[in-house]
């Protein structure tokens, strides 16, 4: 997904469409889970919060260069369905979220920042918060 990310985001910067929209569109759809997360695999530890930013920004490039005109009733939910995942794994008590699901980020880029603690983060409050922005932006439509 951050390969997919990153190679959408080097598109708009030079100002060309995205190849393929519709089928990337499915792609990412397909990733979804029951629980309303995005390709995690349960096995691995820790588990970041990337994969759900990344997915839900990739959604709205593509929504947007289609025009809501393709699958939209399915991003809609799958926005909705991963803001509550959101809500329900990352939240911490202190009324942040955590990039990783159980603890705030302890190392980012090689620097230890914090012992791992069951709080929220920076990183992961930033993140979640746009991935509530692109749900309700899908649901005032």
């Amino acid at each position: 997904m951050a390969g997919a990310f990153k190679a959408y985001i080097a598109y708009q910067l030079v100002g060309r469409e995205l190849p393929f929209p519709e089928r990337a569109v499915d792609f990412v759809l397909e990733l979804q889970r029951g629980d309303g997360s995005f390709g995690e695999d349960p096995r691995s530890t820790p588990k970041p919060l990337t994969i759900h930013w990344d997915s839900l920004w990739d959604l709205r490039a593509l929504n947007q260069q289609l025009r809501n005109s393709y699958r939209f009733d399915d991003i809609r939910e799958a926005g909705n369905r991963c803001a509550t995942y959101l809500l329900e794994r990352h939240l911490k008590s202190d009324g942040g979220f955590s990039y990783q699901r159980d603890t705030c980020i302890a190392v980012h880029n090689s620097v230890t920042v914090s012992p791992a603690l069951p709080i929220g983060d920076t990183i992961g409050t930033g993140m979640t918060l746009k991935c509530f922005a692109y749900a309700d932006e899908w649901n005032q439509m």
